[in-house]
């Protein structure tokens, strides 16, 4: 037969005497439907489709703001690639593994 087992020190105090088991009080929480956390954006459903366009518009804004590297005359397309590359997909595969 398996006896109950309770730890006692989460119960006693520093004196010994046992305390009174209390509840936590978080206050005024807020429930949301989506939040961003490290860049990347959670809903309640855990979903991913928020986070994926998202993630997609954050990528055609970088690739906006460097049009006219990555369409102007003056670079040679290797080098174009490589920036393509560091800033725009990077900007839009961050936190993918997750």
């Amino acid at each position: 037969m398996a006896e109950s087992f309770e730890c006692k020190n989460s119960r006693e105090g520093c004196n010994g005497e046992v305390e009174e088991q209390k509840g936590m009080s978080m206050g005024d929480v807020e429930k949301v439907d989506r939040f961003c956390y490290l860049g990347d954006t959670i809903n309640s459903g855990g979903g991913c489709e928020i986070a994926v366009s998202r993630r997609c518009r954050l990528g055609w804004k970088t690739f906006n703001e460097l049009v006219s590297i990555l369409a102007g005359r003056r670079l040679i397309m290797r080098i174009k690639g490589k920036n393509y590359k560091v800033c725009v997909r990077a900007v839009m595969v961050y936190g993918s593994e997750t």
